[in-house]
């Protein structure tokens, strides 16, 4: 009897009791596996902004196609108006305060400047890069004009392709994010460069899964080719813009940020409406021929929803998320954008998803997975 009792002692494991129960027991045990990342707030948030920033794409292209659409001025300048005046508003009420910055050093390491590399071609571009600015007021310029250059090539294209393939070329960011990311000092970790392959390989089976557009606005290909530049371009603006804001997110409050980012992009919105608007008159053209539908309630609806989902709030949860998360890693989960816009695109434009682009989306599930275990230095 005492020999079978040793025996089941020692089947026990060597971290048990005799007192134990078996799921005191299992509890010791699970401790020792490993166990899943939680992810973070600042990555929920991240999250966010690409589920909003994946209906912009969808949205515009409703717009386009009801009768007597905005030109890409109209649009932009509209749209940044009402995000701007959202996120204003929102910023007095909280109380704007100080145009001063607050430094203090994030968990991403946004606001320490690089001590290596000072000099040459090489340092002067990191130093441009981990530029911490003085004041409110100069970082919000400077994001306002990055983000104004990616929002308004973006609507140039989104006039000549369709919504489900400026998702997928706007994810040249995957790679173009974490270059300019190393560019300023930052040492991504082998899991972010691993999830950001894995998510450019998803947005290329995406880009196969769709033939080429029909030109969606007057004549044929070669306007369908400015439109895919367009896209380009939008990206490494969105990728300097998603830099640059993780240098900067750490040293002025979140919602002030985006109100100084937001009002800086409605200016020069304006002044770009300006323009058109002046060269129309100069020409001889009514004024309402830059938005021939303005009266159109769905249009409104549209540009309603462009402004306060991906616009007001996605600012606010981008700038909120890039405070904690390093740039590189930011724009894998970014990368989720191209699966909710085919999604949406889907749902409210007909556009169809065949097998090689779900196997693509998954893909890029899997590399925000991979990504997020990653870290950077």
């Amino acid at each position: 009897m005492a020999h079978w009792r040793g025996l089941h002692d020692k089947g026990r494991g060597a971290g048990a009791s005799v007192g134990d129960s078996p799921s005191k027991s299992f509890a010791k045990e699970r401790r020792w596996l490993p166990q899943a990342p939680k992810p973070t707030s600042g990555q929920l948030c991240l999250l966010g902004v690409a589920f909003l920033w994946g209906t912009y794409a969808p949205a515009l292209r409703f717009l386009y196609g009801l009768p007597g659409p905005p030109c890409p001025a109209a649009l932009t300048a509209v749209r940044t108006l009402i995000q701007s005046s959202v996120l204003l508003a929102s910023a007095v009420a909280q109380g704007m305060g100080s145009l001063e910055g607050r430094p203090q050093v994030s968990s991403n390491g946004a606001n320490v400047r690089s001590k290596e590399g000072a000099g040459g071609a090489g340092g002067g571009l990191r130093q441009a890069l981990n530029f911490v600015a003085p004041t409110l007021l100069v970082g919000g310029l400077e994001l306002g004009l990055w983000n104004f250059a990616a929002s308004s090539t973006q609507a140039l294209g989104l006039e000549f392709t369709t919504a489900t393939r400026a998702a997928f070329l706007i994810q040249a960011t995957a790679l173009l994010t974490p270059v300019l990311a190393s560019l300023s000092g930052e040492r991504p970790g082998r899991a972010v460069w691993t999830g950001c392959g894995v998510a450019l390989l998803g947005t290329l089976l995406l880009t196969l899964d769709h033939a080429p557009p029909a030109a969606v606005s007057a004549n044929a290909t070669p306007i369908a080719i400015g439109g895919d530049a367009c896209i380009f371009v939008s990206a490494f603006f969105f990728s300097l813009a998603t830099v640059r804001l993780g240098k900067l997110a750490s040293s002025f409050p979140t919602l002030r940020l985006a109100a100084a980012k937001s009002v800086v992009m409605a200016l020069i919105a304006a002044g770009w409406l300006g323009t058109s608007a002046l060269g129309q008159v100069t020409s001889g053209q009514p004024v309402t021929a830059l938005w021939q539908g303005y009266a159109d309630p769905l249009a409104w609806g549209a540009i309603l929803w462009a402004s306060l989902g991906p616009g007001a709030l996605a600012a606010f949860l981008q700038t909120q998320g890039q405070s904690s998360v390093p740039a590189a890693q930011s724009q894998v989960i970014f990368s989720s954008l191209p699966l909710w816009s085919a999604l949406f695109a889907v749902l409210l434009l007909n556009e169809t998803l065949g097998p090689l682009g779900w196997v693509g989306g998954l893909s890029i599930v899997g590399a925000g997975l991979i990504a997020s275990r990653g870290k950077s230095a």
